[in-house]
Parts: C-alpha cells; sequence; structure tokens
C-alpha cells in the first residue's frame, strides 16, 4: 500500500470513528451507497439563475435543520460523508470513488438509507426555508408596491394643486396688469397742472 493510501486511510478513518470504536457493517445495497453524491445534487430542481453580481447571502443551516427536527447526529454523518468525499484525490476514477465511499460506509456502520434520508430532509427545508423567504419578499414588495402608487396618485394630486395654483397666480397677475393699464391710459386725457382748491 503507497503512503498516500496510508494517509487517505487515516483521513477516512478519522472522520467516521468516533470515541475509538468500529461499528457491526450495516447489509446494505452497493449502488444506493456509490450514488449518494450523485442523488443528492439531482433531488433538488435545477435552480434559476441568480441576478448578476449576486453574492451567496450568509445562512444559518444548522437552525434550518434543527427547525426541520433533523439531530445532530445525523448531520454529523453527512457532514463526514461530505468530507470523506472532499478528501478523495481528485484524479480518482469516478469507480474507485464509489467503492472507496461504500466501503468506508460499511466499514463503520453508516447505513447509506440513512444518510439518503438525511440529506432528502435537508434538501426539503432549504427548499421550505427559500420558499418562505421568497413569499415574505413578495408580500413585502407587493406592500412596497402598493404604497409607491399611493405615492405617486398623491404626487399627481399634489402637482395638479400646483398647477391649479399657478395658473390662479397667473390669472391674477394678468387681471390686475390689464386693470393697471386701463386706468392708467386715462391719464394722458386728464388736464396738466394742479387742481383747484376747495373753498
Amino acid at each position: 500500500m503507497s503512503t498516500e493510501q496510508k494517509g487517505l486511510g487515516k483521513k477516512i478513518k478519522r472522520l467516521f470513528l468516533e470515541d475509538g470504536a468500529e461499528a457491526a457493517a450495516p447489509a446494505s445495497a452497493a449502488e444506493e451507497v456509490a450514488q449518494i453524491a450523485q442523488e443528492a445534487a439531482s433531488a433538488q430542481p435545477p435552480p434559476s439563475a441568480p441576478p448578476a453580481g449576486v453574492e451567496p447571502a450568509h445562512v444559518d443551516f444548522a437552525n434550518i435543520y434543527r427547525a426541520a427536527g433533523l439531530t445532530q447526529e445525523q448531520l454529523d454523518e453527512v457532514d463526514r460523508t461530505e468530507k470523506l468525499l472532499r478528501t478523495l484525490p481528485a484524479n480518482l476514477p469516478l469507480e474507485t470513488q464509489k467503492q472507496i465511499l461504500e466501503g468506508t460506509l460499511k466499514t463503520f456502520g453508516v447505513a447509506p438509507d440513512r444518510i439518503r434520508q438525511t440529506i432528502a430532509r435537508q434538501q426539503r427545508s432549504l427548499i421550505a426555508y427559500a420558499g418562505v423567504v421568497k413569499q415574505d419578499a413578495e408580500k413585502r414588495d407587493a406592500e412596497a408596491h402598493a404604497r409607491i402608487e399611493q405615492l405617486r396618485a398623491e404626487a399627481l394630486k399634489l402637482e395638479r394643486a400646483i398647477d391649479e395654483r399657478a395658473r390662479a397666480r397667473a390669472g391674477v397677475e394678468l387681471a390686475c396688469r390689464n386693470q393697471g393699464e386701463a386706468i392708467g391710459r386715462m391719464i394722458d386725457f386728464l388736464p396738466a397742472g394742479g387742481g383747484t382748491e376747495e373753498k
């Protein structure tokens, strides 16, 4: 066995051995074990493309999973399986990776069906959480749009009032100017000079 293989074996052992005790390997279907990662990815609906420039949000996934009723033990099993997959050298053939995953799970008594069920529940809880966030955002957006329409209507009303006052003011100014000019024309017809005093 090469040094690389020995090192990999130690990493795998650290991932799945708890309290230094090995559990009996369960009798499980090899194909189910080998396809855990692939089926976990394919179980989710294809995501829609996010808008340009959007970064992943900081989400407390542990709280979401706890709210869905998942135990820490269940989550730890999935976490160790995920770490195992990341530990495997990327240049290993896919079949070899599947065999290592299958053998490791059997060796340390991790039931593939249990991991599969936990992953499915995790995915459902994530979809549900994202759905709640979406519904809340849509509700708030609808309220915001309604408020915007109210403000637009109010703004239009205020603009009309401003326009009416401007027209009224202009009308008063025009009337006063016309009247001033009309009475001003009489000055030309009045005799110049001083007036007579009343006795």
